[in-house]
């Protein structure tokens, strides 16, 4: 017999709900949401009925976000308890441990393959009797096409890892590790180490040790003769840490086969020919067959992480699977779409899906449809269960870990982010503190100003319907509110960020979610970015939680002048631009392209002067794209710092100048607004009016940057 609800919480479940509809209204016309073109839907999952809804059945980009469909109908024609087998198959007979022939690795698209697993496997073979192959390790990644670039990689030129290429026989989530560390002293040579360390890669060392603290590290990747040519270039301190940086592998079957080929031989079992690519021939035999973790299992990684390579390799497995081999993207996408169409009711046609992460400008869904897509998994138990645990949990882990931490919202909404140059993407559910259960879904393009301030509505509404409508209550321990309580506290993160010491981090993470002051928010998270550096979602929180308006900009350079401290936020979100990360130079420009203020933002203003130049010299092709891809009224204000900064940094100035001559002079859509940047740069930092920077007909750059 089912217990009976204690009586309080029973009413509180049958009590009509409060005002929700007016209060996300209220939340959404008086935010920055209103100001952009925002698809917004909310379901009551007990009844299927809108809650709320703005612009709901508007096709709009949905970044990673794309990942739900992916998902779910994955889970639905391959089941949680899926998985990938990976074989070893011999040529010939074994006589003494000794393969008289080939020996072929076969691949069906295992997302899970990494060096461990093949050292795990080499072992088997070990154990197994074999010794020594005389002829070939054949590589067999025929169940997927040959084609590892898919639909809106062509849209980027990075070395990236959510770029990685896509192949039956990928590994290592087609992606590896640059580790650099500094030598013993300035001038010495930085030493640079890659993981996995793989004969597949040709390393090019020119990092050079400084006295400096700034730390600019450039990498390339290009194929080369039976490999892959790394080079590393740039200059870090003496004192500077290691910095671990993680970019796609280039070719994805080559690098899994001299990687497999050194781990065998590692374990006592040399091959004598070369490392090939072939179909394995029907007579080879089965030696051994690896299988991979469950479905369920990889949802996890694919969610909670946006990570791009399995969302591809999804697509791929289920077009192999479904329509036979090899799968390609369009055989993966037609599975989806039939499984959209023919169980979920959202007939082909009515959207636009090319690739299953999202990645870049191809696809094009409404909030709708991925409401409906969430509704529909809920209430199915061969679905649900998978699914549900596979989304990152806000304050808790993946990347919204860092977000609605002390709110309703916390532990109470899995959702799905979405991030891209001007979109940003939250849907999920929500059980709300009143007992009722929510799908929403929230996709922001063309945001006019920086996304952190997106970012941070969106939080607001998934906050607003954790509370089941009614004000938030207040936060389990909130900070004080005093003057002196808010100097003691970023003194505190200024001491903090200062150390830079790991063992601060889950200190920041649990000040980050109490601070409510969004100007010793910024002074957090720049605090526990320069406690975890190499945390991916450490930088976004970094790049998230930048001042939202003027009046907290001045609220923290006061708290700053009041310490005596060097401006803040800038310096972090420079070295955060210079490890490549497109979100920390975005951020930076948006605050660059604030205005002057009053006379405490003068040393603000140099720094952010210095600071863009610093990026001109090290990185100026990169801050060409961004002030491209953004909007060219406000880059006008980011040229007018640009040009104080280059004023006072020759060097920079030079280089940066033959950017902007080669771009355009060039055929490329950059050209006309490379030449307004030069001609801008050219009356100093007084700029000419708005209108003759601003270039219409030149697209935006799309980047994704993760989640």
């Amino acid at each position: 017999m089912r217990p009976a609800l204690p009586l309080a919480l029973a009413l509180a479940a049958a009590a009509p709900p409060p005002d929700l509809p007016g209060e996300l209204r209220a939340l959404v016309a008086k935010g920055p949401l209103s100001r952009s073109r925002a698809g917004i839907e909310v379901v009551d999952l007990a009844t299927g009925r809108a809650v709320y809804a703005r612009h709901a059945f508007e096709e709009l980009n949905p970044a990673s976000n794309s990942k739900i469909f992916t998902s779910a109908a994955a889970l639905a024609r391959l089941g949680p308890d899926f998985r990938w087998t990976t074989d070893v198959l011999l040529g010939a007979p074994m006589t003494g441990g000794t393969v008289q022939g080939d020996l072929y690795l076969r691949g069906r698209g295992d997302p899970t393959l990494t060096s461990e697993r093949m050292w795990e496997i080499a072992g088997e073979l070990w154990h197994r009797g074999l010794r020594q192959v005389e002829g070939d390790l054949v590589l067999d990644d025929s169940w997927f096409d040959d084609v590892e670039q898919g639909p809106g990689w062509e849209q980027e030129e990075t070395d990236r890892s959510y770029l990685a290429p896509v192949s039956a026989l990928a590994s290592n989530w087609g992606s590896f590790a640059i580790y650099v560390s500094p030598g013993d002293r300035p001038g010495a040579r930085a030493r640079v180490e890659l993981e996995p360390m793989s004969p597949y890669f040709r390393l090019e060392n020119r990092v050079v040790t400084t006295d400096h603290r700034r730390r600019w590290i450039r990498t390339s990747g290009a194929a080369a003769r039976g490999g892959y040519r790394v080079r590393v270039s740039g200059h870090l301190g003496v004192h500077a840490g290691t910095l671990v940086l993680w970019r796609h592998a280039g070719e994805a079957t080559s690098y899994t086969g001299e990687t497999f080929r050194q781990m065998l031989a590692a374990r006592g079992i040399p091959i004598r020919g070369r490392v090939r690519r072939a179909v394995c021939p029907p007579r080879a035999r089965l030696f051994f067959a690896a299988q991979s973790e469950s479905l369920d299992l990889v949802l996890k990684e694919l969610n909670k992480h946006s990570s791009n390579f399995v969302a591809e390799m999804l697509v791929k497995t289920l077009g192999a699977q479904e329509r036979g081999p090899p799968g390609t993207w369009e055989s993966g996408i037609d599975v989806i779409e039939e499984f959209l169409d023919k169980e979920v009711g959202i007939p082909r046609g009515t959207y636009v899906m090319r690739n299953g992460s999202g990645l870049n400008d191809v696809n094009r869904f409404s909030a709708d449809q991925v409401v409906r897509v969430l509704a529909y998994v809920y209430p199915r138990m061969t679905l649900a269960p998978e699914f549900l645990s596979s989304l990152p949990i806000a304050a808790r882990d993946g990347t919204i870990r860092f977000r609605m931490q002390e709110t309703p919202a916390a532990g109470r909404v899995r959702a799905k982010t979405g991030t891209l140059d001007d979109v940003s993407a939250l849907s999920g559910y929500v059980d709300s503190l009143d007992g009722r259960r929510y799908a929403f879904a929230i996709l922001v393009n063309d945001y006019p100003s920086s996304l952190h301030q997106a970012i941070a509505a969106e939080d607001s509404v998934a906050e607003a319907l954790a509370a089941g409508g009614s004000p938030a209550p207040p936060a389990a321990g909130a900070l004080p509110d005093d003057a002196a309580a808010r100097r003691g506290r970023a003194e505190d993160y200024a001491k903090a960020a200062e150390r830079a010491d790991p063992d601060d981090v889950p200190r920041l993470v649990s000040a980050l979610g109490r601070e409510r002051d969004p100007a010793l928010r910024a002074l957090a998270a720049e605090a526990l970015w320069r406690c975890a550096p190499d945390d991916a979602d450490a930088a976004d929180a970094l790049a998230d939680d930048m001042p939202a308006s003027p009046a907290d900009l001045d609220r923290l350079l006061a708290l700053a002048q009041d310490l005596a401290l060097p401006p803040p936020l800038v310096s972090s979100l420079v070295d955060l631009a210079g490890d490549g990360n497109a979100r920390g130079l975005r951020a930076l420009l948006d605050l660059a392209a604030g205005e002057d203020g009053d006379s405490r933002r003068q040393a603000w203003n140099l720094a952010l002067a210095a600071g863009l130049a610093e990026i001109a010299q090290q990185m100026p092709r990169q801050l060409l794209d961004a002030l491209a891809s953004g909007d060219r009224a406000r880059a006008l204000r980011d040229v007018r710092r640009l040009a104080a900064g280059l004023a006072e940094n020759p060097d920079a100035a030079a280089r940066f100048s033959g950017v902007l001559t080669e771009a355009s002079s060039s055929a490329s859509p950059l050209a006309g607004f490379a030449r307004a940047v030069a001609a801008a740069l050219a009356q100093g930092p007084e700029a000419p009016p708005p209108g003759k920077i601003v270039n219409r007909a030149i697209p935006a750059l799309p980047a994704h940057h993760g989640g």
